[in-house]
């Protein structure tokens, strides 16, 4: 271990390659002191032992955690947060609101990885009062709770704070809560432009789960004003939208996006966007066929 800081780099790695084969019980301890290392270099490979180790490293990790040096405290979250460590729960929760936000940031990165049940009521608590903090804990909260998304949370989709709203809607959208769709609708129409465009991301990405979703087709209007500022992923999240809405026009707008790219993984989004579609409002198929025609 004393190895790991010898001046000579081809030394330091030779020691680390050997101590990755070691399941010495007090390696743990030893490595330790090598958190509180400002070279990065040095400390970077205790990090990488301490993960190789494991969730019988928790011990020592708790110990960091609890030390007064934020650098330490913040790696030994970052490598509770690779081995999902249920042990240190409990310390992670005394950190929510650490005198340095980059320690909090981290235990709640950790809490979300671990995705203990007792970490709900602390993070909703967080994101509440943490205006610097709440788009982690909503991250960690929906990794936690998967589709289980809480009353308090679906009712902050109404507050007077756009803040709060992006977060929750980018977090729904990231979930994939269908019964958050319902909700979604009803304040997108009084919403700013930006939450409007995050709205629709996270209805893009709700409707994945199901091709039985029908959308309202005031939102064909909406798409069309943001679609072409979209990157090709963005666009694909919009033609998801589109192929559920019962509008001819949404189905124009589909034929017409097969053009834009030919990427093949483009060219496959628009024809599922397509075929969704044509599942939903066969009628609508046969209607802009026979317009065609007419129009030719």
């Amino acid at each position: 271990v004393q190895k790991l800081e010898d001046e000579n780099k081809g030394v330091r790695d030779a020691a680390f390659q050997f101590l990755k084969t070691e399941s010495h019980k007090l390696l743990p301890k030893l490595l330790v002191p090598f958190f509180f290392y400002r070279e990065l270099e040095i400390k970077n490979l205790a990090v990488d032992l301490m993960v190789g180790f494991g969730v019988d490293a928790t011990p020592q990790l708790i110990e960091l955690l609890h030390s007064t040096d934020p650098d330490a405290q913040k790696s030994a979250a970052e490598v509770i947060t690779i081995l999902k460590a249920h042990g240190a729960v409990d310390a992670l929760l005394s950190h929510l609101d650490d005198p340095d936000p980059n320690v909090s940031f981290a235990a709640i990165e950790a809490l979300g990885a671990i995705g203990d049940f007792k970490a709900v009521e602390p993070l909703i608590d967080v994101f509440k009062n943490n205006e610097e903090l709440r788009e982690v804990a909503i991250e960690s909260l929906g990794k936690i709770l998967s589709r289980r998304v809480p009353d308090e949370l679906m009712n902050a989709l109404y507050s007077d704070d756009p803040m709060i709203v992006y977060s929750v809607v980018d977090s729904l959208g990231k979930i994939g809560e269908p019964k958050a769709l319902d909700i979604l609708l009803d304040i997108f129409p009084e919403a700013d432009d930006l939450i409007q465009s995050e709205i629709l991301k996270a209805i893009g990405k709700i409707i994945k789960s199901s091709q039985y979703f029908i959308l309202p087709e005031f939102l064909v209007e909406v798409v069309n004003n943001i679609y072409p500022d979209e990157d090709l992923e963005g666009k694909s999240d919009l033609l998801q939208i589109l192929s559920r809405i019962n509008s001819i026009t949404a189905l124009e707008n589909i034929f017409s996006a097969y053009q834009e790219s030919e990427e093949e993984n483009w060219q496959e989004s628009v024809y599922n966007a397509l075929i969704c579609y044509l599942s939903l409002f066969p009628d609508k198929g046969v209607q802009l066929v026979r317009q065609t025609s007419d129009e030719e």
